[in-house]
């Protein structure tokens, strides 16, 4: 399947205006288990917004770069999913190809967006014939190693009510 969308992402100072493009390839491994492999273009627009500079200092790298006047940064993600009626199980790299960008002096030459890695998965525990517990974890670590989890347990009773609690 092929997708895509245009986005315009505006946060205090940072501005971002851009597109992703998607392909996403899915296949039957076993009678009920499907394997699905995606991958995705964005390329977007970065600028610095100039009415929203408010810097004490006037030698501030920010003030005179190429982030006033904006530049374009491309990227790829990639991901594959495994899923079926009792569990599912992922893992994405975003920002596969660390798109860079010179935002002011020497000290910020090798500045890149680190690589974000996703590893995530369920499981569901039927209780009954309406009642299913379903444990659920999420682990994002960056090139940096600085990894994060979020562990969760979802109770669904008859597909109509769903409660659940979650920690990161």
């Amino acid at each position: 399947g092929f997708g895509g969308y245009i986005f315009s992402d505006k946060n205090g100072l940072i501005q971002r205006t851009g597109f992703q493009v998607s392909y996403a390839y899915h296949l039957w491994v076993q009678k009920s288990t499907q394997l699905s492999m995606g991958l995705a273009l964005t390329g977007y627009y970065y600028k610095i917004n100039e009415k929203e500079i408010n810097f004490e200092d006037p030698n501030e790298p920010w003030l005179n770069n190429n982030l006033r006047r904006g530049i374009f940064v491309p990227d790829l993600t990639f991901g594959v999913y495994l899923l079926n009626a009792k569990y599912s199980f992922g893992f994405s790299d975003d920002q596969l190809s660390e798109a860079s960008a010179k935002i002011g002096g020497s000290a910020y030459e090798n500045f890149t967006m680190d690589s974000q890695y996703y590893f995530f998965g369920s499981y569901d525990f039927s209780r009954g014939s309406n009642v299913i517990i379903q444990p659920s974890f999420l682990l994002k670590m960056s090139e940096q190693f600085k990894p994060q989890a979020d562990i969760g347990v979802t109770y669904i009773y008859n597909q109509g009510f769903w409660a659940g609690l979650a920690y990161r």
